[in-house]
């Protein structure tokens, strides 16, 4: 009926989202191809993101494109820019930005390479692969 299909968009737009995974920067948390359940309710206004969660973000230099990762670092924590080369330094993350960076560091192109990501750009938090 029309009112369950309303309410299917609602949850779907508002609450929480399905998609399914590319890549193998995840690995082993996430494997490539592996469906996703997407937390929306998170957000930087109401100080739900932890460091250690798993979060789907907008890709800062492309917003068609949206990628998954683990928040290493929060607002005005220092981070080891890359901790394989740990004499590149750390970074303090800006306030209203997070440090992301995948599991399969080998894998991955994150915050190692773009620097922080804005907040705002968090999708949601992944609660179940």
């Amino acid at each position: 009926s029309l009112k369950v299909n309303a309410i299917i968009v609602l949850i779907y737009s508002h609450f929480v989202e399905i998609g399914n995974t590319e890549g193998m920067s995840m690995l082993p948390t996430i494997i490539d191809g592996e469906f996703v359940v997407l937390d929306k309710t998170v957000s930087q206004r109401t100080n739900t993101l932890r460091l250690g969660d798993c979060v789907v973000a907008i890709k800062p230099s492309n917003h068609k494109e949206a990628v998954c990762k683990r928040i290493t670092g929060m607002p005005d924590d220092y981070v080891l820019k890359d901790p394989r080369y740990p004499l590149e330094g750390y970074v303090k993350v800006p306030k209203g930005h997070c440090w992301l960076t995948g599991d399969n560091l080998p894998a991955s192109k994150d915050s190692r390479h773009t620097g922080p990501v804005p907040l705002a750009l968090i999708k949601g938090r992944v609660t179940h692969a």
